[in-house]
């Protein structure tokens, strides 16, 4: 694939780039200008025709900026390759690239939940913590056609209200962007071909283990060669019908919500009105439930018919002091009110909670209160650090830093090469083992890294790989302090 892909004026437009175009018109989809939007990439057809989409439209969307967001949810063995073929291509179009990764097994076992959704909500949580951090506009999708129809026949077969037939938004509240949504597989894989661009194949896809790809692969064809027409392209034009309705119905949710909600201090936390919330019809009981799961959880996705009602009659008859947990919501009924709270962050914190670096200077580190100073210093300056000895400071060689650098907490997996151990690396969990670190205190011990490997354990041990040596030229001191 060209790095060369380049935005275009309207009249340049390949047919598929000018249907989207005309798809977002017609719905009255605008960006603000000057906008900063991530794309999602994982490798495959549908996010690599997005990010060229969305290239050749920059000046005609708006876009000032882009930065490519990954997600390594290290389930198949070619995972690695995947995340090193979409960080060269980032490279080659000169584009920002952000990595993440999580045990999404060990995720799936702790909340009983299956690998699909695990994995699912482990990427949103991480493409979600790099939009705040970077305070990007947009979180850029490539769902298309053929996935929106897959999704509405999904919550048909778990049971859904008439939102759940509106589909994925083109442009949610929260900045998710799907631009594609107006087009469908078949016409990605041609636009592909067309611009001779290669791209990742996830062999998992073609699992009939998978819900979703029992659909797309027997029951859309099958559902075709009945009806004699693409079912796929029926669904979503429906799907555009309820979202009309909804628009005008949703304003009804808004006001009920209003009114029964009240004011909460603590952080990711809701309280209503009991009595409130029961003087309403059943239908927008409902409808307010749904809305409390996408306000906590981001989106209705998984939410069944059963989870809605099995909530609503725990508000409406629960006594004083019952708990219920569902569908990762806590719900608690004190007196004529009912709290409710995420229950991930009650349990524990986003274990990959990290903080981007884009260069030297002083940051304040949220999660643990502490403080990050990156500097550049003087050859003379580095002996004298290095002669102290003090672990809570080290030099690298910035030559050999590749920016930016992202301070994350140990996930297992994690692998380094301490200090001293030329050619060879150590798991972190070992190595927190060795200096007798409780399990306790290894989730908050920060570990800056840059683009391609850990450079630094703060306070212990740094990376065999930025150290300096007599041909080093440019001298980068980091220091980490605790308030």
């Amino acid at each position: 694939m060209s790095h060369r892909q380049a935005t275009r004026s309207e009249a340049e437009l390949h047919p598929l780039e000018r249907a989207v175009l005309t798809y977002l018109s017609r719905r009255g989809i605008e960006l603000k200008k000057d906008s900063h939007v991530l794309v999602a990439v994982s490798g495959g057809p549908d996010s690599i025709a997005l990010l060229l989409v969305l290239i050749a439209l920059k000046k005609l969307l708006h876009i000032s900026r882009y930065g490519i967001v990954h997600f390594n949810h290290r389930l198949r063995k070619e995972a690695d390759e995947d995340e090193n073929f979409v960080r060269k291509l980032a490279s080659n179009f000169g584009i920002d690239f952000y990595s993440g990764s999580e045990d999404v097994k060990e995720y799936a076992l702790k909340r009983k939940i299956s690998i699909e959704m695990a994995a699912r909500e482990c990427r949103y949580r991480f493409f979600f913590h790099i939009k705040a951090e970077l305070k990007a506009d947009y979180l850029a999708l490539g769902h298309t056609g053929s996935d929106q129809a897959e999704e509405i026949l999904l919550r048909l077969i778990r049971g859904t209200g008439p939102d759940g037939f509106s589909g994925m938004p083109v442009l949610s509240k929260k900045g998710l962007f799907r631009p594609l949504l107006g087009v469908f597989r078949s016409d990605i894989i041609s636009y592909l071909n067309e611009m001779k661009a290669t791209y990742r194949t996830d062999e998992s896809n073609f699992s009939l283990r998978f819900q979703r790809n029992r659909i797309r692969h027997e029951v859309f064809p099958l559902l075709d060669k009945i009806s004699g027409r693409s079912v796929e392209r029926i669904i979503c034009r429906t799907a555009e019908l309820f979202t009309e309705d909804a628009i005008f119905i949703n304003d009804i949710v808004e006001q009920a919500w209003n009114e029964i909600s009240l004011f909460s201090a603590r952080d990711r936390q809701w309280i209503w009105d009991r009595k409130k919330f029961c003087e309403n019809k059943v239908g927008l009981q409902r409808r307010i439930i749904r809305k409390l799961f996408g306000e906590i959880k981001g989106d209705l996705y998984s939410l069944s018919f059963e989870q809605v009602e099995n909530l609503r009659r725990f508000i409406l008859e629960g006594h004083s002091g019952k708990k219920l947990e569902l569908h990762g919501i806590s719900a608690l009924i004190e007196g004529n009110f009912v709290r409710f709270s995420d229950e991930i962050s009650e349990k524990k914190p986003f274990p990959g909670d990290r903080q981007i670096i884009p260069s030297p200077g002083r940051y304040e580190i949220k999660s643990t209160g502490g403080q990050l100073i990156l500097t550049l210093i003087s050859q003379s300056e580095a002996k004298q650090i290095v002669a102290r000895g003090n672990e809570a400071e080290v030099v690298f060689d910035a030559d050999k830093i590749s920016w930016p650098m992202v301070l994350r907490f140990w996930q297992p997996g994690d692998r380094f090469q301490p200090l001293g151990m030329r050619g060879r690396s150590k798991k972190v969990q070992d190595f927190f083992t060795d200096r007798k670190i409780p399990l306790s205190r290894r989730h908050r011990i920060p570990i800056l890294c840059d683009q391609e490997k850990i450079c630094w354990i703060a306070g212990m041990r740094a990376d065999e790989r930025t150290r300096i040596t007599e041909s080093t030229k440019r001298f980068l001191l980091a220091r980490y302090t605790e308030t």
